[in-house]
């Protein structure tokens, strides 16, 4: 599947709706066109994937994968992007994809007398990067998401397998 975001959006295309039941779900990503320009928010992170407490509050508390083009090494730059009850928190950029290359998202969900744990494990290059968060229940998917405040310039390409 191929996943869009156009100029005129935040939200990408098509839009999934997912609940995450199962012990292990893996996607594969592919960056095809990942090229953007918008300026001074170029180094805000976008969200290509992660999992949500509650459906209609992704801020409240979620992990995310988080994803924003370099122009000056022309790479995909990815980090762990955190929200949780009202503060948000991101990694430093862990791992660096050129044009057309992919990456692993791996969802792991462990239960316990607590809650649910997700594993969310991001891997490329033979470099694995791994975050949990505790969930009273059952995660959902987030739907791939461009930018802060700022629009993308031109159409995003993201390829998507799993």
């Amino acid at each position: 599947m191929k996943i869009r975001h156009f100029p005129w959006a935040h939200f990408s295309l098509p839009p999934q709706i997912k609940k995450l039941n199962d012990v292990m779900t893996t996607y594969t990503f592919k960056f095809i066109q990942p090229v953007y320009d918008v300026g001074v928010e170029q180094e805000d992170w976008n969200k290509l994937t992660g999992v949500k407490e509650n459906y209609f509050k992704p801020k409240d508390h979620s992990l995310m994968v988080g994803w924003r083009w370099n122009p000056k090494t022309e790479l995909v730059e990815l980090c762990f992007y955190k929200h949780d009850r009202g503060g948000r928190d991101f990694t430093k950029p862990l791992l660096f994809l050129k044009k057309g290359e992919e990456v692993k998202v791996i969802y792991y969900r462990k239960e316990a007398w607590w809650g649910k744990d997700y594993v969310v494990s991001i891997a490329a290059n033979k470099q694995v990067h791994t975050q949990t968060i505790s969930m009273d229940g059952y995660g959902w998917l987030i739907n791939s998401w461009f930018g802060g405040t700022s629009k993308p310039d031109r159409t995003i390409v993201i390829e998507q397998n799993g």
